[in-house]
């Protein structure tokens, strides 16, 4: 009962900032913004609407999506600021695909021509859009190259203090393989894109804030809270990127605490919490969106939705299912390399994982709480079947959490069994 009422009352607390904030910050006149917004469009139109580090797919930057936020704070409507706070709408002057490759020509055309130069309004209010409180306010004074050098900078010294923090509170090897991990998924790009770099921010705050109490460590109520806060964060922020991240690195730092004993109850609990944090705040956007502003954003969300659990994905404007796109890539994959030579290397890795776990059983089985959190990403993949395999190139960046559970649950069995 004293959890609940914890809850309800962050949660009010939660709703009632996020909701002042984003409407306070569309109050900022929209000609105060257009100027940079306009040198934005031309920065990312000389880069590429999407560019890729190396030419490497998986290595794409989204300068689309960004392009499309710096869109939105050309859009706004001064006469009706709350109704631009609940319905962020971008504008666009090309339909289909097209809309998507032609945005920077689109934003530059808005923020020159205004509202009126725009063909179509598309309305994005099934997001809180909270990014906005941050990116509008700079907008005042910088345009996109800029921004992102600012991004840049500030991550990565948030970075440092996650590590810097990691170093006194835990054993050195625990900020090595967190480093390792973040390397394997190639994070000194993510600060090249702010919609890369939002879950990054909520989750290295999360994980600053589990540190904070490593000493006394966090009790069931704290616990509770803060991962349903840290999931408040990822649905105000978020574009649905890497959302995943923001419970899985603070969950494990708390999980290195010894003294919680029951580790799967624990789990569990602060899960729970992170998604109820995460759902309640997003649902409630729609919910202020229908009171304040008399818009109905609920049926494009719910529509959303099952596009996003969906078993089908767009691949150059035509739709398909994703065991096909599947046995498409299996195709071209075996062209270059013999099915024999991959069955071989499945076997191999399945043997060798095997005979590591029936090896070190009792150790195996005493940490495997770990692959719990390693099975979060994995599992969120395979609900959210649309969304990861459209957005492959960003969506694959989440699976630095069960790298991450991975390394450390082997090194967990290995020094359990040298000191053994």
């Amino acid at each position: 009962m004293k959890i609940a009422r914890h809850l309800l009352f962050t949660y009010i607390i939660l709703l009632s900032v996020f909701t002042l904030f984003i409407i306070l910050v569309h109050a900022i006149p929209t000609r105060w913004v257009v100027g940079n917004v306009s040198r934005s469009a031309d920065d990312i139109m000389k880069e590429g609407i999407f560019w890729k580090v190396g030419n490497v797919e998986l290595f794409k930057i989204d300068n689309m999506t960004d392009c499309m936020m710096m869109n939105m704070n050309a859009d706004v409507d001064d006469a009706h600021v709350v109704r631009s706070a609940m319905i962020n709408e971008y504008g666009k002057n090309f339909t289909g695909a097209s809309g998507y490759y032609g945005m920077a020509a689109s934003t530059k055309e808005l923020a020159t021509g205004g509202r009126q130069a725009m063909h179509d309004q598309v309305d994005y209010g099934r997001y809180w859009n909270g990014y906005q409180v941050i990116v509008r306010p700079l907008l005042l004074l910088f345009h996109y190259h800029q921004i992102r050098v600012i991004n840049y900078i500030c991550l990565l010294a948030l970075l440092l203090a996650v590590v810097w923090a990691m170093l006194r509170c835990y054993r050195k090897v625990y900020a090595l393989l967190f480093l390792v991990s973040l390397l394997l998924i190639n994070f000194p790009i993510v600060p090249l894109a702010i919609q890369f770099s939002t879950c990054f921010y909520i989750a290295f705050s999360g994980m600053l804030a589990v540190m904070l109490f490593s000493k006394k460590g966090l009790n069931n109520t704290q616990a509770i809270v803060l991962f349903f806060v840290i999931g408040a964060l990822t649905s105000y922020l978020d574009f649905l990127t890497t959302p995943q991240i923001t419970l899985g690195f603070p969950l494990l730092l708390c999980l290195l605490d010894e003294r919680i004993k029951q580790k799967y109850r624990y789990i569990l609990s602060v899960a729970l919490s992170w998604v109820a944090g995460y759902a309640l705040l997003w649902a409630s956007k729609w919910l202020m969106a229908y009171l304040l502003a008399g818009v109905n954003v609920f049926d494009s969300a719910v529509e959303s939705m099952k596009l996003r659990v969906s078993d089908s994905v767009v691949m150059k404007g035509n739709s398909i299912t994703i065991p096909y796109l599947f046995r498409l890539m299996e195709g071209k994959l075996f062209g270059v390399i013999s099915p024999v030579v991959v069955l071989l290397a499945v076997l191999a890795l399945l043997a060798t994982v095997s005979l590591f776990i029936y090896h070190y059983r009792v150790s195996a089985r005493r940490f495997a709480y770990m692959l719990v959190v390693a099975a979060i990403v994995p599992l969120w993949y395979c609900v959210m079947k649309n969304h990861t395999v459209q957005h492959i190139f960003f969506t694959w960046r989440a699976i630095v959490v069960t790298v991450y559970s991975l390394l450390l649950y082997i090194y967990f069995i290995l020094k359990t069994e040298r000191h053994e």
